[in-house]
């Protein structure tokens, strides 16, 4: 069994897996919402420095994600 920490690096690998296999385009454009979104995570640490921001940031762009993926 795995740990939520190693599951969602699993997560995370996946998906940059996807990301991967975009055109040059698609991931540059990926690659420019990943900073801009770093740089609104960095503010939502220092609005709220008991991280329920950023917990509450990273479930409602999981759901998003989720909610927008096609269905196999």
């Amino acid at each position: 069994m795995i740990s939520d920490k190693e599951e969602l690096k699993l997560s995370l690998y996946v998906l940059r897996g996807a990301v991967a296999d975009g055109t040059p385009e698609e991931q540059a454009a990926v690659q420019a919402s990943t900073e801009a979104t770093r740089a609104f995570i960095e503010k939502l640490k220092t609005d709220y420095p008991d991280k329920a921001g950023l917990y509450g940031g990273m479930i409602a762009a999981l759901e998003c994600v989720v909610n927008e993926m096609p269905n196999k």
